[in-house]
């Protein structure tokens, strides 16, 4: 069973479009109320759903819609794992010092790692497999710095870091938040509980933590925290995202976690009518 209340996008814009007498009802006229095949009537209608959406959004409680008061909670690790690579290609790395550092076969399955330098500066992968008895990593693909598909293949001699959990470019300073959140916190941070680190954390502004970076780079439980939009190296992304920064590096795998409110991204869909079928719908 599904809730009444429960509608997908589709089933908003199809209601809207049998109000406004655009609803698409198959060539002949006759069929059930669908989405508006002409582009601009379609447009017309996503138009009103986002609007109706972000009215809704503005016209909460004085202390805002509770519903939208989640809590974050962002994975942060101690200090990175810095190699040259001895070689490289599009779904490879290998390094054959990591065998002094992971000893046992997929050892840093799922971690993460970053060309710093070289041919593929800049790109980063999550980690699938890993040998040990030759340092030889293997990736999915290669990512831009902004997380998509695309990034530059590595070299020999590149040079990278791993990180256990996602960081950017590397950076156990910098941790890259959800599409979801949209830059708003409220209240104070806290480690979770049975965490190993301890200690007060407060929120800060971005500039104080960089002035501390730019001065000394120092290690330990972190407590200083703040946000700020993520501007990829390589320019502007299309994508909203923001960055947690710490101070001081962390010295131990934890998590920091924080009450934020819940933004959401401008809801699209799109329909048409098809003009050509390719290959048998029911093979044999």
């Amino acid at each position: 069973m599904e809730p009444t209340s429960a509608l997908t996008m589709q089933e908003i814009c199809t209601q809207i479009a049998k109000e406004a007498g655009t609803a698409y009802r198959g060539p002949s006229g006759t069929s059930k109320s669908m989405l508006p095949v002409d582009k601009d009537d379609l447009q017309d209608i996503k138009d009103v759903v986002n609007a109706g959406i972000r009215s809704f959004m503005a016209d909460g409680p004085p202390a805002g819609w509770q519903w939208r008061k989640r809590i974050l909670s962002v994975a942060i690790c101690g200090p990175a794992v810095a190699g040259v690579a001895d070689a490289a290609d599009a779904t490879s790395i290998t390094d054959l010092t990591l065998a002094d550092t992971y000893t046992v076969n997929d050892e840093i399955a799922g971690y993460w790692v970053y060309i710093l330098t070289g041919t593929g500066a800049g790109s980063y992968a999550q980690i699938a497999t890993y040998t040990a008895t030759t340092g030889a990593i293997t990736v999915t693909e290669w990512l831009t710095d902004n997380g998509d598909p695309g990034g530059t293949t590595p070299a020999a001699t590149d040079t990278f870091v791993i990180t256990k959990y996602e960081t950017i470019n590397g950076d156990v300073g910098r941790y890259p938040l959800p599409e979801y959140f949209g830059g708003e916190v409220n209240g104070v941070p806290s480690y979770p509980k049975n965490s190993s680190s301890y200690g007060e954390l407060r929120w800060v502004t971005e500039s104080d933590i960089r002035r501390l970076r730019q001065m000394s780079v120092s290690t330990g439980d972190a407590y200083l925290l703040a946000i700020r939009r993520y501007e990829p190296d390589s320019g502007l992304s299309p994508k909203r995202r923001y960055e947690l920064l710490v101070y001081p590096d962390p010295v131990d795998d934890t998590a920091v976690e924080f009450s934020y409110t819940l933004a959401f991204n401008k809801l699209d869909i799109e329909s048409g009518i098809v003009t050509q079928i390719v290959g048998d719908l029911n093979p044999a």
